[in-house]
């Protein structure tokens, strides 16, 4: 009786073990409109200073490719192509993503990934870019004002 309790509690770890291994692991359904067939990458990006790690490269068909990778927990990953002209950042919160964007149309406005923490992810992007769009215009009004020699505790400063 002791053997096959032993046995069912080593089953069953081991089973667990590769139910846990299975929840890990996160696929990207992707489409990106307008490219030619050329290979995407999927990189793993970290909070320190490392380098993005290759996780994955597949070749997108037709603008249609899936592409996944194991994760230990949520992160920050990005799909890039082999041409290198645009990435695409997301988080992985769910096992299955759907992705898609426009080669002819790049930046994060034009881009889509499922999920809550993409949607929040973008929205800060776009709220981040605004802000330094409005530091840009204000810095270059400071500039034009100072070649003009206005006096710097005018209140048009």
């Amino acid at each position: 009786m002791k053997k096959l309790l032993t046995g069912i509690a080593i089953a069953a770890v081991v089973l667990s073990c590769n139910n846990a291994s299975d929840k890990r692991k996160f696929t990207v359904n992707g489409e990106l409109k307008n490219t030619k067939d050329q290979f995407a990458y999927l990189d793993e990006l970290h909070f320190n200073q490392e380098k993005p790690e290759l996780l994955d490269s597949v070749m997108i068909k037709n603008g249609k490719f899936v592409i996944s990778a194991p994760a230990t927990e949520e992160g920050i990953y990005r799909i890039r192509t082999a041409e290198g002209k645009e990435g695409y950042l997301f988080i992985n919160d769910d096992n299955n993503i759907k992705f898609t964007a426009d080669a002819n149309t790049p930046g994060i406005s034009n881009q889509s990934f499922s999920g809550a923490a993409n949607i929040s992810l973008k929205k800060l992007i776009l709220y981040s870019d605004s802000l330094q769009q409005m530091i840009g215009s204000r810095y270059n009004a400071m500039v034009a004002l100072k070649k003009e020699n206005v006096n710097p505790t005018d209140s048009a400063f």
